[in-house]
């Protein structure tokens, strides 16, 4: 049997070097690969193969016939993985002739397989977000300016940060001491004119795969707000993984409380960090994944 897997992007971005190229390397079979996607390739592939993973498929990439000529070269079936709702982002007639083509979708989040099937009727196969194992992890001690991280996306900074700044802001009217980091591909711009009260404590991080997890290590917690609306339910538990692989208790920031205890007791740091990594260690391993995929492809032998 032959699985291959078609990516959207390459390593750098998170969805695709998460539920596409480490779950390749992790599989670590030379009959299970993985490539990036380009437009017009899948009008290209003649061989054949058993099983073709769209990892979240561009709307450009795909047409009426499209698919259906990709089936008919390679005899392959086709499974669609989502990590995000794109059926939002198309005309439910236009996703519903694209999904006829598809045997089956794999979805990141119980909330995407719920609304999947209620949108379209459609069902789908849960394989979370998870992570190659790491040995290294936060260890914590005393600190008299304990350091926040956020990281992710450019474009979910300020729709997220904006959520916690009465909290800091309060934290600052306490004279809590803290810093915050934060990582992603724009570090060159700074938070908004609104988050002036918090601006002069932080310091801005680009994200590179191969310091990222250096960075993280440097912080003691690892502020994770919620993304708004109906998307947010839907999102991976990617975000607060990687804290936990890392070693660090997270928050949603929500909490004065919360965040007070979190930035003046290193022990409660270092309790809720083991807690997470241990979580990580039984929930969030990427060989995990694996077995899933294998299980739904029907790969012969099952765990070989």
């Amino acid at each position: 049997m032959n699985v291959r897997f078609l990516a959207r992007a390459d390593r750098w971005k998170a969805s695709s070097r998460i539920r596409a190229w480490q779950v390749v390397d992790a599989w670590n079979h030379p009959s299970v690969t993985c490539e990036l996607l380009h437009k017009g390739m899948l009008d290209r592939i003649t061989v054949p193969a058993d099983v073709i993973v769209l990892q979240k498929l561009k709307p450009s990439f795909t047409g009426d016939g499209i698919l259906a000529r990709l089936k008919d070269r390679t005899g392959a079936r086709l499974v669609w993985d989502m990590s995000d709702p794109e059926w939002c982002t198309r005309g439910d007639v236009f996703f519903q002739r694209v999904a006829k083509h598809i045997d089956h979708f794999v979805v990141a989040t119980e909330g995407l397989r719920d609304g999947l099937e209620a949108d379209h009727g459609i069902k789908a196969t849960v394989i979370e977000d998870r992570f190659p194992y790491t040995d290294q992890q936060k260890v914590h001690a005393p600190t008299d300016v304990p350091a926040v991280v956020w990281f992710g996306m450019f474009g979910n900074r300020e729709v997220s940060i904006v959520s916690t700044l009465q909290t800091f802001y309060r934290l600052n009217a306490n004279d809590i001491t803290y810093t915050i980091t934060i990582i992603d591909e724009e570090p060159e711009t700074p938070l908004p004119g609104a988050t002036k009260h918090v601006r002069s404590l932080v310091t801005y991080t680009k994200w590179d795969l191969a310091t990222v997890e250096q960075e993280l290590l440097k912080a003691d917690v690892a502020l994770l707000p919620p993304f708004p609306g109906e998307w947010g339910k839907m999102k991976s538990w990617n975000k607060p993984m990687t804290a936990a692989w890392a070693g660090l208790p997270f928050t949603d920031g929500q909490s004065y409380n919360e965040m007070k205890r979190l930035l003046t007791d290193w022990e409660y740091r270092a309790e809720w960090g083991q807690r997470n990594r241990t979580w990580a260690e039984r929930a969030g391993n990427v060989l995990q994944s694996v077995q899933q995929w294998k299980y739904l492809v029907g790969w012969p032998g099952g765990e070989s």
